[in-house]
């Protein structure tokens, strides 16, 4: 399993950007009692504590909000990228000044590899019709070099640091279901 500092996990993350720290407003703390009311999600989402490579919000908090594949729905999935299962979750309605600055903290954890990759995003949506404003994370796994941006996903909308992103071996995280702790594969069992 390999742990990507800068994101979470495939598709899971439509809006766990808007999750993790705004909504109404999500600052540190925001889910040390659950996801916030209103919050919808699709699959297997929620609040943890540290657990394994996954450690607390920077900024502080007893919980951070998470989205997982394992346990996601068959078809949520990124349109045009594929994939067979996923989960999202979407905050509540706010708002930001132009010009105002919105920072998020992601970590992306995946036990899948070779031919099966994961990837995670979030959006920015417009609140009357749904459509996206800005992609400010994409991740997807990748044996060698940058998982962020993720390949093939839309472009990113946001500075990342750090730039450089890579995957790391051993990473245990409850989320992941039994696949934590799993091992990463580089080769691709179908061929």
């Amino acid at each position: 399993m390999h742990n990507t500092k800068g994101g979470m996990m495939k598709k899971v993350l439509l809006i766990l950007l808007a999750v993790s720290l705004f909504g109404k407003p999500a600052l540190a703390g925001s889910f040390d009692s659950g996801l916030p009311a209103g919050w919808v999600k699709i699959g297997n989402a929620g609040t943890l504590g540290a657990d394994g490579v996954v450690t607390l919000a920077p900024n502080g908090g007893s919980k951070y909000g998470y989205v997982s594949t394992n346990g996601g729905v068959i078809g949520n999935i990124l349109p045009g990228i594929g994939g067979t299962n996923g989960s999202s979750l979407t905050s509540t309605v706010f708002t930001a000044g132009a010009g105002s600055s919105l920072k998020f903290s992601f970590d992306y954890i995946t036990s899948d590899g070779a031919g099966y990759a994961d990837y995670a995003y979030a959006e920015l949506l417009n609140a009357a019709n749904s459509s996206v404003v800005a992609t400010i994370f994409t991740a997807r796994t990748t044996p060698n070099g940058n998982s962020v941006p993720g390949f093939g996903l839309p472009a990113i909308s946001a500075i990342t640091n750090p730039s450089t992103v890579t995957i790391h071996p051993g990473t245990i995280w409850s989320a992941l279901g039994a696949s934590s702790g799993q091992v990463y594969s580089e080769v691709d069992p179908n061929r």
